[in-house]
């Protein structure tokens, strides 16, 4: 098991009281989280107080949503719950309410291989239609059929396929699972596949009858028959014996050459990517952070990824290929998202990549609001961006709110609230938003001091000179703020520059006699003797 699943001991633990005044103190104390889960675990479990498990889970799994282990202790728990909300609940219902859950676990960890596992475990013990069997093993292997880990789904499908499929669809498995295997085992599946091709004719094993024509139009061309010498060998052999037999002979090779050629261009992928898969060692999400290997390790990958994608792209310009190529780094970065959940550069990594492989702003969008929703809420540099995307899409009232959201979450820090503030005019500014970009300017006047205040004052008065050319207003604003902090040579010197922009000779004379007569001492720092 996973660290996420793993119950901590209830010896000497926390009372559940105590464990709750923890998490309200903060809600993200992931510890404490893990502890009340096995207390309300393990009490549900002895029938007790099971009245605490949906609040409890639902708690935690809103707050980590990436911990498939604890999903899969609340599926588990589900016919507890049930029969203590619904004592009359049948066999039926419970299997529902399971089945609900395991839905909404994996819309939020679809790469989930635990997951799929348990799920389909779950629905083979009810399902009754194998066709919505088969369905969702084409669902799971969707998500998680490449992964290292995917082998008892892969057996589970075949034994599924075996015992209530046909050879078709048999063989369908062995193909797709040919074309995508990581786990080690592709030899295997070949040499299964070679025995089920001599076992069954290829009308059994392909019953699309425009798929078996279509195989033997691909051996025609990849033995340069020529269309006039294929039309006269077909009127040749058709009036002789055994002519369907050499045709059926031909498909079946050409089936065989196809599923070859896809299994060594799977091994060829695997073994590039092998020095990368090797370096993950940690797969899951964990509030503990990740070693600087095992980081650089992804952002090399990701690298690898999005190089290969281009390259292949500018090969290859067929729109299904771009396709398939963008979804396969689409991939990685999902993967990457699950233990990187918290580290913001991955996010911003992903939402450029969106746009540029897309030229969409609405896929990045949906991908740093995914960040600043579940993972990284009030993460400065992802709402920054955020914004930047939304000016860029049209949506400049949802950017402007943005831009209020980090200054209000930025008030306790200085710096950060006079970063902040430049940003939130800047904005306004494009905009063509004058009185908006000086009510960002006097917002933050009002509520910052220190240095961070000159500063921006200082920058108000630029705007006010250069942007709106008020100088009176922008003499107004530096004269405020020598008023509050008279010895800052800064709020000087940018006083001095005022005058000098305007080409005032004798205002620049008074300014620089104002510094004499009240802050002698900053002569020297601004060499005014010099």
């Amino acid at each position: 098991m996973m660290s996420d699943h793993i119950a901590l001991p209830l010896a000497g633990a926390a009372s559940y009281e105590e464990l709750l005044k923890c998490i309200s103190a903060d809600e993200w104390d992931f510890l404490s989280w893990t502890k009340l889960l096995s207390l309300v675990e393990a009490k549900a479990l002895a029938n007790e107080n099971i009245d605490r498990v949906v609040p409890t889970f639902e708690g935690f799994l809103r707050r980590f949503p990436l911990c498939f282990g604890y999903w899969s202790k609340y599926a588990d728990l589900q016919a507890t719950v049930v029969r203590y909300e619904v004592p009359t609940a049948n066999d039926e219902t419970i299997a529902a309410a399971k089945t609900v859950l395991y839905e909404r676990a994996l819309e939020q960890v679809p790469l989930s291989v635990e997951l799929w596992t348990a799920y389909c475990a779950h629905v083979a013990l009810t399902e009754i239609n194998s066709q919505g069997m088969r369905q969702l093993y084409e669902r799971a292997l969707y998500y998680v059929g490449a992964e290292r880990q995917s082998v008892p789904l892969w057996e589970a499908f075949l034994d599924f396929e075996a015992s209530r499929g046909t050879p078709s669809t048999v063989c369908n498995v062995y193909r797709r699972g040919l074309a995508v295997d990581t786990t080690g085992r592709i030899d295997e599946l070949w040499r299964k596949f070679k025995l089920l091709t001599r076992c069954y004719k290829i009308s059994e094993l392909i019953e699309n009858h425009q798929e078996t024509s279509a195989l033997l139009k691909r051996y025609k061309a990849r033995k340069q028959f020529d269309a006039e010498s294929s039309e006269e060998e077909a009127r040749r052999l058709k009036s002789m014996a055994g002519y369907s037999a050499l045709e059926e002979q031909r498909q079946m090779e050409q089936l065989l050459f196809e599923t070859e050629q896809a299994k060594n261009a799977c091994i060829q992928r695997t073994l590039q990517r092998q020095k990368f898969e090797l370096g993950i060692r940690r797969w899951y999400f964990h509030v503990k952070p990740l070693d600087e290997a095992q980081l650089e390790n992804w952002r090399q990958y990701l690298y690898y990824e999005m190089q290969n994608t281009t390259k292949n792209n500018f090969n290859d310009t067929s729109v299904s290929t771009r396709k398939n190529n963008f979804a396969q780094v689409d991939h990685l970065f999902e993967r990457c998202l699950i233990p990187c959940a918290l580290y913001a550069e991955f996010w911003l990594s992903y939402a450029f990549w969106k746009y540029h492989s897309r030229n969409d702003f609405d896929l990045a969008i949906d991908v740093l609001q995914r960040a600043l929703t579940k993972f990284l809420p009030k993460r400065p540099d992802i709402m920054e961006t955020l914004a930047l995307f939304l000016e860029a899409a049209g949506r400049c009232e949802e950017a402007r709110q943005v831009y209020i959201d980090i200054f209000e979450f930025a008030k306790p820090d200085a710096a950060r609230l006079a970063a902040c503030c430049l940003k939130r005019a800047a904005f306004e500014t494009r905009q063509h938003d004058v009185n908006a970009t000086l009510a960002a300017f006097r917002t933050t006047l009002h509520i910052i001091d220190g240095p961070h205040f000159n500063y921006i004052a200082s920058q108000m008065a630029r705007f006010q000179a250069l942007v709106i050319r008020d100088v009176p207003a922008a003499r107004v604003t530096l004269d405020y703020a020598i008023s509050n902090r008279p010895d800052d040579p800064r709020l000087w010197l940018a006083r001095i520059q005022l005058e000098m922009m305007q080409m005032y000779q004798e205002r620049v004379y008074l300014v620089v006699d104002l510094v004499l007569i009240f802050c002698t001492g900053l002569c020297i720092q601004c060499n005014f003797y010099s």
